[in-house]
């Protein structure tokens, strides 16, 4: 289990252990319907809205993986949402409801929902030449190293690779092409 879903499932657990109990109401983020929780179950959290007679099932692994998806893109939007699962509204009300101290929610030119984590990511750079770089990367605790192409194709003995080994898994790697043209 990589650093996303491990986020996801502890921002899950917080917010049902805070507000995963029978009657409460979330809106969805488009048209700001209600939606109440009936009951959370170790797999599903069911749902009813203004329209439906009986609960719909959101299944918990969903709903962490677009969590995760959230954590890692730091942006989604309905439609991708509804890719994990058809009920993408209520998903997204629970996201929002879930991350309301560090997600906001905006609208496109085309009406389509945007959710958006607020922050930076530090994306670390030049850390393919240098022993030192992976040490500063590793206690700072980076997850994302951004690699220069022109510095290591011709690095016979791979030592970029070697380095990124040093840092573990879970670190992400990003690579810069730069294309030159002579005239």
């Amino acid at each position: 289990m990589n650093h996303f879903h491990i986020k996801a499932a502890a921002k899950e657990r917080a917010f049902l252990r805070k507000f995963g109990k029978e009657g409460y109401t979330f809106l969805t983020v488009k048209e700001r319907r209600p939606n109440v929780i009936q009951k959370v179950t170790k797999d599903y959290i069911y749902v009813t809205t203004a329209k439906s007679d009986r609960p719909n099932h959101i299944p918990r692994s969903s709903l962490r993986r677009a969590l995760a998806i959230l954590f890692y893109r730091r942006v989604t939007t309905l439609k991708a949402l509804i890719r994990i699962n058809s009920f993408s509204s209520a998903l997204a009300g629970l996201i929002k409801a879930m991350m309301s101290d560090i997600c906001k929610i905006t609208e496109t030119k085309t009406k389509a929902v945007r959710l958006s984590l607020r922050g930076l990511r530090y994306i670390f750079s030049g850390v393919s030449k240098g022993k030192g770089d992976v040490r500063i990367v590793k206690q700072n605790g980076g997850l994302f190293v951004l690699l220069n192409y022109f510095n290591i194709r011709n690095d016979l003995s791979d030592g970029w690779k070697e380095n990124l080994r040093a840092l573990g898994l879970g670190v992400f790697f990003l690579l810069d092409w730069y294309i030159f043209i002579i005239i």
